[in-house]
C-alpha cells in the first residue's frame, strides 16, 4: 500500500465510521497484514479507548470496491460489537484452564464473526464506495 493509498483508505474507513454511528471511535489503517492468513481484512479493538484498527492484506486491493466497501464494513461492525466478546476475554482470563469457558469464546467468536458478516452484506450496499487513487487494480 503506498502512501496516497494508505492516505485515501484513512479518509474512507472515518468516513464509513461516520455513517455507521462510530463517531467517537478513532479509526486507524495500519500497513501491516491482518494477523490471520486467511483474512483480507482484520480489526483491532481497544475497546477501554474507542479505537478501531483496520489492516489490510494486499490481495484486498485485487478485490472489486463493492467487495472492499463490505470487508471494510465487516470490520468496523466489530466496534459495535466489541462488549460482546470483552464479556468471554473477561471469562476466560478468570478461568484460563476451564475448557467449557475456551470452547464458549471459541464457538461465541465465530458466531460474531457470522454476524458481522451478515450485517456487513446488509448495510454496505447504503454506503459509499472506495475511491482509491491509481496503482490499484481490480
Amino acid at each position: 500500500m503506498n502512501d496516497a493509498q494508505h492516505t485515501a483508505l484513512g479518509f474512507y474507513a472515518e468516513a464509513l465510521a461516520e455513517r455507521l454511528l462510530l463517531r467517537d471511535w478513532e479509526v486507524s489503517v495500519y500497513r501491516d497484514p491482518p494477523y490471520s492468513d486467511h483474512a483480507y481484512a482484520s480489526a483491532e479493538l481497544l475497546d477501554s479507548q474507542d479505537k478501531v484498527i483496520v489492516r489490510l492484506c494486499q490481495e484486498f486491493f485485487g478485490h472489486s470496491p463493492e467487495k472492499q466497501r463490505e470487508w471494510m464494513t465487516h470490520e468496523l461492525i466489530h466496534a459495535h460489537l466489541a462488549r460482546l466478546q470483552d464479556v468471554l476475554d473477561q471469562l476466560k482470563d478468570q478461568f484460563p484452564d476451564n475448557a467449557a469457558i475456551v470452547f464458549a469464546k471459541q464457538t461465541h467468536h465465530l458466531a460474531l464473526e457470522v454476524v458481522a458478516q451478515k450485517m456487513a452484506r446488509i448495510l454496505a450496499p447504503t454506503l459509499p464506495l472506495p475511491d482509491l487513487p491509481p496503482g490499484v487494480h481490480y
